[in-house]
């Protein structure tokens, strides 16, 4: 897919890139940390579902995640970079061992990131 004018396409590492807490698509919601915007999208946005996809069959890449040059915020695909980083160590082992999240993980991704 070429880019668009103005526009990279490119690989990006997960651990570089940073959820959007003023994600238009929640208007009504006010995220101080990203733990906490994971929590929600795990807990209303079907993020078991998704991670459960990637886990059975890999990460689809072919809709891109759009990411604002310079300060890494993701524009589009919050979602899909937070169940990218509930599966990629240091982040999933942090947020596994040290948030309320870990209590409504699946099994098969608590006991993975023990390892990790």
């Amino acid at each position: 897919m070429p880019a668009a004018a103005g526009h990279e396409i490119g690989p990006v590492v997960v651990d570089q890139l940073k959820l959007d807490l003023d994600n238009p698509r929640f208007v009504d919601l006010s995220f101080s940390e990203e733990a906490e915007m994971i929590e929600y999208l795990y807990a209303n946005a079907d993020l078991p579902e998704l991670l459960l996809s990637i886990l059975n069959s890999g990460f689809m890449d072919f809709e891109p995640i759009v990411v604002k040059r310079g300060d890494n915020v993701v524009l589009e695909g919050n979602r899909r970079v937070a169940a990218l980083r509930l599966i990629t160590p240091p982040f999933a082992r942090s947020l596994v061992s040290n948030y309320p999240l870990r209590r409504t993980l699946p099994r098969r991704l608590r006991k993975s990131a023990r390892f990790w």
